[in-house]
């Protein structure tokens, strides 16, 4: 049978409690409006500065300083009016210093239940909270740094990306510009040299982005299939040059709208569609897309990227998505690249929380799958046909160009001359508003960094000017085209953002687009 402890005993069990407790314990009595220490444990006595002779019967207010007492009077109050417990923190002088300190108040009802005193439980919290502070200044210094490196980053594809716009440009006019057959072979080479040069900076580029986790996903509503074609549009060119066919087996997915991060997913099959180009000799490349029904409106995407290449030893799949790994040393002299491309691929289909597989053999080509989950749109079932654009808008129109690289400057200005424009130009956004208060304009192309006034600036300085609420088209032309940088775009009231390097043939297209709907 198991004992009763006794009165006497329990007495001495919590005497023993309040005296070895590690916190520290009193007790005040309640008279009128003020408060008197009743009793106190060591621990609060040896923190506080007082023996208890000389603490016993004192009002809270000659012992305690001023301030502090000011600190724990009301919440004395507060505990003695509501009749139940409450916490409360409070800074307290001690030594050279102060200690941050966290009680726990109680009330303590005496016969006829009327509260006669206040039992006071606290502890020092000091080191505590210094390491909350520490923890949460590490973390804002931590957003500062991810602040930084994202500006860095998004500064160095500026500084990067516009002189190769430029050069990539020049070289365009230079091709088109009929010069003898050497002269056009050379032309090539550094249109190739300059290609080459951009592809390795945005993947250099894109993969520190990634690393760093900078890139965060920006769900849309879409068309897979029409974000294919599009791809395959931009890369004809470049299978031209390979004598290469591209196949797109995508019936599947017509006509269904999905809710995803588009630029994400274009950018990942970017890689896997260049990756089959660049090892693929002679052949074909294939694009097929699928949709599999999962519970209610959730589907599931598997695109397959399949090549007739140089294919890719058994041995050598688990290093496929590696950074800076080509299957050989001589594959990095024979095919160029910093074999970053599948890396950053991969590296976005985590983000989405995808997957993907390669199946592949030496000399048999290779296919890459990638599944990832999507949502369908139910509320439009059927996405609009691709949009036929008429160039024939842009002969004698007006356009603006705002660039301050006399490089670029001079390369669109050329450009769109020979495509029947009227070109008008300002280094910057404070000299466009001049051209604009004073010529009239059809289209503005803005850049987006420039001195003395940037595009976002210039570009609602023009949305305020009375007449070009809306009616002027603007384009943005920006190194980077990442969501935010759209977003700071179309939040500025441009009507569309482009990225450098420009490619003249989507320039003039988009031009076109939004002269026609003036």
């Amino acid at each position: 049978m198991d004992e009763i402890l006794s009165p006497d005993m329990a007495v001495e069990t919590v005497e023993a409690l309040w005296r070895n407790s590690q916190d520290a314990w009193f007790i005040v009595s309640v008279g009128g409006d003020d408060f008197c220490y009743h009793s106190a444990n060591t621990v609060y006595l040896s923190h506080f500065g007082n023996e208890i002779p000389q603490l016993i019967g004192r009002p809270m207010r000659d012992v305690l300083p001023p301030g502090e007492y000011d600190m724990c009077v009301t919440p004395f109050r507060q505990c003695l009016r509501q009749g139940r417990p409450l916490h409360y923190e409070f800074r307290a002088t001690q030594g050279d210093g102060f200690r941050d300190w966290s009680f726990e108040l109680s009330p303590l009802q005496g016969q006829g239940g009327r509260i006669c005193f206040l039992l006071g439980h606290g502890r020092d919290i000091t080191d505590a909270r210094q390491a909350r502070e520490q923890l949460a200044q590490l973390r804002r210094d931590l957003t500062d740094i991810d602040a930084g490196r994202c500006a860095f980053l998004a500064n160095i594809s500026h500084e990067m990306r516009t002189p190769v716009s430029g050069l990539t440009g020049a070289v365009e006019l230079l091709m088109a510009a009929g010069q003898n057959t050497e002269q056009q072979h050379l032309a090539a080479m550094i249109c190739d040299s300059s290609d080459t040069l951009s592809q390795l900076m945005a993947d250099i580029l894109d993969y520190a982005r990634l690393s760093s986790g900078a890139v965060k996903l920006d769900y849309q509503r879409f068309s897979l299939g029409q974000l294919i074609e599009d791809l395959a549009a931009r890369k004809q060119t470049l299978l031209s040059r390979n004598s290469l066919h591209l196949r797109l087996l995508l019936k599947a997915v017509k006509g269904i709208e999905l809710y995803g991060d588009a630029l994400r997913i274009s950018q990942l099959l970017e890689k896997l569609l260049d990756n089959a180009i660049k090892f693929t000799r002679d052949g074909e490349v294939s694009v097929t897309a699928q949709v599999a029904v999962r519970e209610g409106n959730a589907r599931l995407v598997t695109v397959r990227v399949r090549d007739t290449g140089c294919g890719i030893d058994i041995s050598r799949l688990d290093d496929v998505f590696k950074p800076f790994r080509q299957l050989d040393d001589s594959s990095t002299r024979r095919y160029g690249g910093a074999g970053l491309g599948l890396a950053i691929a991969k590296q976005l289909i985590d983000l989405m929380r995808g997957d993907i597989q390669v199946v592949s053999q030496a000399e048999e080509g290779s296919e890459f799958v990638i599944r990832l989950p999507l949502l369908l749109d139910e509320s439009h079932q059927v996405f609009a046909e691709h949009i036929v654009v008429d160039r024939s808008v842009l002969s004698g129109a007006r356009v603006l160009v705002v660039e301050d690289n006399p490089v670029n400057k001079l390369v669109t200005e050329r450009l769109l001359n020979q495509h029947g424009l009227n070109v008008r130009s300002a280094a910057n956004g404070k000299d466009a508003l001049s051209v604009l208060a004073q010529h009239p304009i059809d289209i503005v192309l803005m850049d987006w960094q420039m001195p003395l006034m940037d595009g976002a600036e210039a570009t609602r300085k023009i949305r305020s000017m009375p007449g070009m609420e809306a009616s002027l088209p603007i384009i943005g032309l920006t190194a980077g085209i990442d969501h935010a940088d759209v977003r700071q775009c179309q939040e500025a009231g441009m009507n569309d953002v482009l990225p450098k390097p420009l490619e003249s043939s989507t320039l003039l297209d988009r031009m076109a687009h939004w002269l026609s709907l003036r």
